[in-house]
């Protein structure tokens, strides 16, 4: 019996070690790739989000691989507001502003920064997005969280395709009281193999997977997938754009569109094929090539917006184009390249603005 305590007491002993060997592995690999403390309590991406008193935001203080928020919840680096002399811009959208397959320091705003150091004066680009900020929501974070700051240029990448949602997108309600820390007592190890078991799975495995998961969700709403633009959810984004610019622009500071952009100039390769599926998923109630049509539609409504406002348009579309499909990790989410293509449209739209020699 002693011997058989002996041999369960070793194997609990091996496997706590073994266990504690691999945690600490994992963190050492996070501080030598991304320099994450060990002691760093974030364990996914989704721990980087916060709902507080102010809505819908990136949580202040964490980093989480090559995700980093500073103490004021925005991405990057901090800021002391109580030296800075210079322009403040902020970069405000989703995931696709916020930055999700871009190397370090790669997401276009911080590529923005890099252009914009050619001004005299500094410039300061703050990456206020965070993935699944919706319209509304940016803009009540615009009133409660970055007005306060009084930034001379506001940035606002859209995501038009969340008005194929239902339902239409609304602003995140904020909650009050204190927000809960992140416990530093949980493994980072599980999630790192579950993220790498996912990325081991074959493609042709995740298209079926996709394209049954889209089926499904069909099936359960009685979805017949529509091919055509939602004329009134075009409307609504329109809408809501235009309050935003007109929220944006009351205080004083400088509003500045960018339009929307994806992989897609062709619909009928393999490969764009593939990625249409993987986007059907996020709105079973539209084909892919609908999806498409509405995104070019809303391109419209937001250059419209832009001309009946007076204010600045950006559109990357072209730069992007001539990079094709291997500016884009998906069917919408930048690589390096092309991000670097966005800030560089943005940059030499800016420039004349942000380099004249005043703040505001």
């Amino acid at each position: 019996m002693s011997t058989a305590r002996s041999l369960v007491g070793s194997a609990v002993a091996a496997s706590l070690v073994g266990a504690s060997a691999l945690e600490f592995t994992v963190r050492l690999d996070d501080w030598a790739q991304f320099g994450v403390p060990l002691s760093a309590p974030a364990v996914a991406m989704s721990e980087l989000a916060v709902r507080d008193s102010l809505g819908f935001h990136a949580r202040a203080g964490v980093h989480f691989r090559q995700y980093q928020i500073n103490r004021w919840g925005f991405r990057g680096s901090d800021i002391d507001p109580a030296t800075r002399n210079g322009s403040l811009v902020f970069a405000a959208g989703a995931s696709e502003t916020f930055g999700l397959y871009e190397s370090p320091g790669r997401d276009w705003p911080q590529q923005l920064q890099d252009s914009l150091h050619q001004c005299a004066r500094p410039v300061r680009v703050l990456n206020a997005a965070f993935a699944g900020m919706s319209l509304p929501t940016v803009r009540q974070d615009f009133v409660r969280r970055l007005q306060p700051h009084a930034p001379a240029v506001w940035i606002y990448y859209p995501t038009p395709m969340q008005y194929l949602a239902s339902p239409l997108p609304t602003a995140a309600e904020p909650l009050p009281g204190a927000i809960e820390p992140l416990s530093p007592w949980r493994s980072r190890a599980l999630p790192r193999f579950r993220d790498a078991s996912k990325r081991g799975v074959p493609e042709p495995l995740l298209d079926l997977g996709r394209t049954l998961m889209t089926a499904r969700a069909r099936k359960a709403d009685a979805i017949t997938a529509r091919t055509t633009v939602d004329q009134d959810r075009l409307d609504a984004f329109e809408r809501d754009l235009r309050v935003l610019v007109g929220t944006v622009r009351g205080t004083g500071t400088t509003p500045v569109l960018l339009v929307h952009a994806n992989r897609f100039t062709d619909t009928t390769s393999l490969d764009a094929r593939r990625m249409l599926t993987a986007w059907e998923r996020f709105y079973p109630e539209y084909t892919g090539t609908a999806i498409v049509r509405f995104d070019a539609a809303a391109a419209e409504r937001t250059r419209t917006v832009a001309a009946d406002s007076g204010i600045m348009l950006v559109d990357p579309r072209a730069r992007l184009r001539t990079l094709g499909p291997s500016a884009f990790r998906d069917f919408g989410h930048f690589n390096d390249s092309g991000a670097a293509a966005v800030a560089g449209e943005t940059a030499r739209a800016l420039l004349p603005l942000l380099c004249r020699g005043s703040d505001k």
